[in-house]
């Protein structure tokens, strides 16, 4: 009875095992079904977004591909539109250079024609000027080589006239000047002489010469005048003027006894006559340099002319 009890019990145990384990088999079995329930939506959910994101990259990859297209295209474009504007602004730039050396080139030349007018009216002058000066030499002889008479006090006409010609007929020269002085002042010398450096050096050696000439003549004119000062320290002006205002020129003859010296002062008068062969020398170096000045005139618009295709006045 014992033992049929003991089996019973075992039997019963074993049942309760075996049922157990059916309920956790069927347990396990329900709950793997449920993960691979789980698991498979979420396996499709990952598909899916995996297959989204893969057009989602494609597209991306073929926008990407499409702006590269763009981008390049468009810097094609600029660069299309970069180069049109360098070279509207490098032609602009050379269009620009152009019209202020046509610019400058007229008025080179009109510079050019104005000195060519200055050097001409420069020439005349200096005609008159060396003629006036060479028309002395006959007074000078004539002054030096009867000194002694006029040292005698004696109012002698012939004389007087020739010494009043020596010392009170100057013809002065001045020069025409104007366009030289525009182009040192208005800085139009550098302009040419970076044009046409020969042009500006002829001119500049011209400019040159007139200035030697007219430092020359300050001398002479300085020389005249000491002549004119002693003159009247020596001769009583105030006789001379009643001569010239009361006597008739016919007759004051060479024999004429009337005095007008102040006074005969040796070392005046000795300085009188040196004064007036210095400046007769100095003179004579003043004509020629006038003269020099005349040809070099004449050369310079030759020059200047056959340079520039200007006709000549």
């Amino acid at each position: 009875m014992k033992n049929v009890l003991l089996l019973g019990l075992f039997i019963s145990v074993i049942i309760s095992l075996h049922s157990t384990a059916q309920v956790d088999s069927i347990a396990g079995k329900s709950k793997a079904y449920n993960m691979l329930s789980i698991k498979k939506p979420i396996q499709e959910k990952i598909k899916e977004v995996d297959s989204k994101n893969i057009n989602q990259h494609l597209v991306i990859t073929e926008n990407d591909n499409s702006k590269a297209v763009e981008i390049k295209k468009y810097w094609k474009e600029y660069l299309f539109e970069f180069l049109m504007v360098f070279l509207a602004v490098l032609l602009g730039f050379f269009a620009d250079n152009k019209r202020e050396e046509n610019k400058e080139d007229k008025r080179e030349l009109q510079l050019i024609k104005s000195m060519i007018a200055d050097l001409y009216e420069d020439a005349r002058k200096l005609k008159v000027f060396i003629i006036n000066c060479k028309s002395r030499e006959p007074s000078f002889d004539i002054v030096l080589k009867d000194f002694d008479s006029f040292k005698s006090g004696i109012y002698l006409k012939t004389y007087y006239s020739h010494l009043n010609f020596v010392c009170d007929h100057y013809v002065n020269f001045e020069p025409t000047d104007g366009t030289i002085l525009q182009l040192k002042n208005a800085g139009s010398m550098i302009v040419i002489s970076r044009r046409n450096q020969a042009v500006a050096n002829r001119i500049m050696n011209y400019d040159l010469e007139t200035r030697k000439l007219l430092l020359q003549q300050s001398l002479a004119l300085e020389r005249m005048k000491q002549i004119m000062d002693l003159k009247f320290s020596l001769i009583d002006k105030r006789k001379i003027d009643l001569l010239n205002s009361e006597i008739k020129a016919d007759l004051i003859t060479e024999e004429s006894p009337i005095t007008v010296l102040i006074a005969k002062n040796e070392q005046v008068l000795g300085s009188l006559y040196y004064q007036i062969s210095n400046y007769r020398v100095v003179l004579r170096a003043t004509s020629d340099l006038a003269r020099s000045l005349e040809i070099s005139s004449f050369a310079l618009i030759a020059f200047l002319t056959d340079k520039y295709r200007i006709s000549r006045l």
